[in-house]
């Protein structure tokens, strides 16, 4: 008998379209839900959240594979840092005779530093300063931290994805930039390329890299087809009404470099949070081909705006 695939974050946007990848492939699922689910045929749901430890147990228990896919996103910073962090430390304690597949966050490296595009892959510098970036970008670091770790002795391997979209996907996410009633404010330049995937083409990277990669091992999952801020913003936009504000230019971002020296703390980290989202780098997606990857669902949902 097949043992069941153990997933975290099993109705979020990445665990749902993981459920789907794996169901097709012909694997049971055993899911993590802290509220009631309808049944699925082949999947078990298991009651409880990242937090009780219990539940975790039962949740990876008898299974080869644990996809970790959740924690809290929204609510109060300290919450959200909780559930991320002791959450991921739960998982990687229960599942310590699985193979962990850790999805991570972009958000962990060094994007601000650089004061001109780069490539970044998997050998980015990390984050130095995770705390001027915020409650989030401070608690993947740390839930990530905490998988490399366990890798020394476990097997345990990371993935980063870039920003998940799919169907129904219509908050305008920080990396794109700030929204004031019918207007965004830009983040960052508007013909800049963003690292995307979409839910689909995310859930069949992580299946190729379950099989594909080793102990310890890295992989970004980014749409290699170039995304810009701009007609990310128009394809999440469409049917909003939507004013798209002032653009970040490059001489905004080199003010925000200034800025990042402030002696002001709110001054400086907010431009430190800036030139993190809106500087305009390249993606590298050569690592993660290589394996056998082939997206293709985030061509079809940006052709959706038009149709």
């Amino acid at each position: 008998m097949t043992a069941p695939v153990a997933i975290t974050g099993a109705t979020g946007r990445v665990g749902a379209a993981l459920i789907r990848a794996l169901l097709r492939a012909g694997r049971p699922v055993r899911a993590l839900s802290r509220r009631p689910q309808v049944p699925q045929d082949g999947v078990e749901w298991v009651r409880g959240d990242l937090l009780d430890s219990s539940a975790v147990g039962r949740l990876v228990a008898g299974s080869d594979t644990v996809f970790h896919a959740g924690g809290q996103l929204a609510g109060r910073p300290d919450e959200v840092e909780r559930s991320l962090v002791e959450g991921t430390a739960n998982v990687l304690r229960a599942a310590r005779h699985a193979r962990v597949v850790h999805i991570s966050s972009l958000v962990v490296l060094d994007t601000a530093s650089a004061t001109s595009p780069r490539l970044i892959d998997e050998t980015c510098p990390l984050e130095a300063f995770p705390d001027r970036r915020g409650a989030y970008t401070r608690a993947k670091s740390a839930a990530e931290a905490l998988a490399r770790s366990a890798s020394n002795g476990h097997d345990v391997i990371i993935v980063r994805p870039g920003l998940v979209v799919s169907a129904g996907h219509n908050a305008i996410p920080p990396s794109i930039g700030l929204r004031f009633g019918p207007c965004v404010i830009l983040a960052g330049p508007r013909h800049a390329r963003l690292p995307v995937v979409h839910a689909d083409d995310l859930a069949t990277g992580l299946l190729c890299a379950l099989t594909a990669m080793q102990r310890g091992e890295i992989l970004h999952l980014v749409d290699p087809m170039p995304v810009t801020r701009a007609a990310l913003l128009r394809r999440i936009a469409a049917g909003m009404q939507l004013t798209v504000g002032i653009p970040a230019s490059a001489a905004a971002l080199m003010l925000a470099r200034r800025a990042a020296g402030s002696r002001q703390a709110r001054v400086a980290d907010a431009a430190y949070r800036l030139l993190s989202a809106g500087t305009p780098h390249e993606w590298s997606a050569g690592r993660a081909t290589a394996i056998g990857w082939r997206p293709g669902a985030l061509a079809a949902w940006l052709a959706a705006e038009r149709s």
